[in-house]
């Protein structure tokens, strides 16, 4: 069970600056922004395992542009997307550790994509009990305009994350 990666899914002129500046971020995250967008704004989205750090985002409108990129996705790979969580590194030293994309709200039998906007930044991927240095055929590159899609189940037998720059 490997990942999807198509480096040109959608051209990036522009996109990000836009989403940027017109969407609502939340900065609880503290080493990234985040915002929760859902056909269906009363859906509500729950991160963290531990009360420490669980955060639930009530769902708000898609951007126009989120939404149009929703139609495409669910057009060329003929899934049923509903729902965006956008994040935003605003630097190479934003990240996000080890994690498996499971909260409770999320059906683990559907695919889960990422299209990158802005700085290229490297996604990692792991088995959930594998220890030491990550191989180069589990560093994916993400790059403006990318889609990179966990298949089905992914989220049960493999963890991911976006590093530092400078981290492995």
């Amino acid at each position: 069970m490997r990942p999807i990666y198509i480096p040109d899914f959608v051209p990036s002129n522009g996109v990000f600056e836009t989403l940027a500046n017109e969407v609502s971020w939340d900065t609880r995250a503290g080493n990234r922004k985040e915002s929760f967008m859902a056909i269906d704004t009363a859906l509500r989205y729950s991160y963290g395992k531990s009360d420490a750090v669980r955060r639930t985002y009530e769902a708000s409108e898609l951007h126009p542009y989120v939404r149009s990129l929703l139609h495409v996705l669910n057009y060329r790979m003929k899934s049923e997307y509903n729902i965006c969580v956008l994040n935003y590194y605003e630097n190479q030293h934003n990240s996000l550790d080890w994690h498996a994309d499971d909260s409770p709200e999320q059906d683990p039998n559907h695919p889960i994509a990422v299209i990158s906007f802005g700085a290229s930044r490297y996604i990692y991927i792991k088995e959930n009990d594998y220890k030491g240095k990550v191989p180069e055929e589990d560093m994916f590159l993400l790059t403006p305009g990318s889609l990179f899609v966990m298949p089905a189940g992914f989220q049960d037998t493999h963890k991911h994350k976006i590093p530092k720059h400078d981290r492995e």
